[in-house]
């Protein structure tokens, strides 16, 4: 919450105090000139997500235990970016680490924040196309994932219904359909605004 100065907002952070540090995240205390109370801010690592297509036109999903949300979730291969690591490293990494699957076919879709209102980390988004079976799969032994290939519209079909419900792993998939289909989302868009 900064505060206005001559109409303008003041930006400027007077002090970060770190008011709690795990292995997964850092709880700050913001402060800027004038204002009357922090702000707290979770600083996180970036981390990334990646809409899979194998060779035969199927989405590569992983099924997992979320503690947080005390429930076996579907999501998009993904996981945290590693310090010295480019975001690509890690979105091919973690999709050979989670599904055993690679690709020579990776394009970033964009670069998204996961909540502008607390998050100070950025989801790298990314596309592989033509993934295969890796020849070698390292196996992550802290890692329980069960791997699930569907047919895209399957894909659509679990992100319509509910079954897939991971906020980012929704905005992926819409990003892209942005980017390769901007004059058909666009007449999408309209028509649903001019049926209302």
């Amino acid at each position: 919450m900064s505060e206005m100065l001559n109409g303008k907002v003041n930006t400027e952070v007077s002090s970060d105090e770190k008011c709690l540090s795990t292995p997964w995240f850092n709880v700050v205390a913001r402060t800027w000139e004038g204002s009357e109370q922090p702000y707290y801010v979770l600083e996180q690592v970036d981390f990334v997500g990646i809409l899979t297509f194998t060779s035969d036109n199927k989405v590569v999903l992983v099924k997992q235990y979320r503690p947080a949300v005390q429930d076996f979730t579907l999501e998009l291969p993904g996981g945290h970016v590693d310090p010295g690591e480019t975001p690509e490293l890690a979105a091919k990494r973690e999709l050979l680490e989670e599904t055993g699957f690679e690709s020579s076919d990776f394009s970033l879709l964009g670069r998204l924040s996961p909540d502008v209102g607390r998050q100070a980390n950025s989801l790298w988004c990314y596309l592989a196309v033509n993934a295969t079976p890796a020849k070698e799969h390292p196996i992550i032994p802290d890692e329980d994932i069960e791997i699930i290939s569907v047919p895209y519209d399957g894909f659509i079909d679990l992100c319509l219904n509910g079954q897939l419900y991971h906020a980012p792993d929704l905005a992926i998939p819409l990003l892209m359909m942005i980017k390769k289909n901007k004059v058909g989302v666009k007449t999408l868009l309209r028509s649903i605004i001019e049926s209302q």
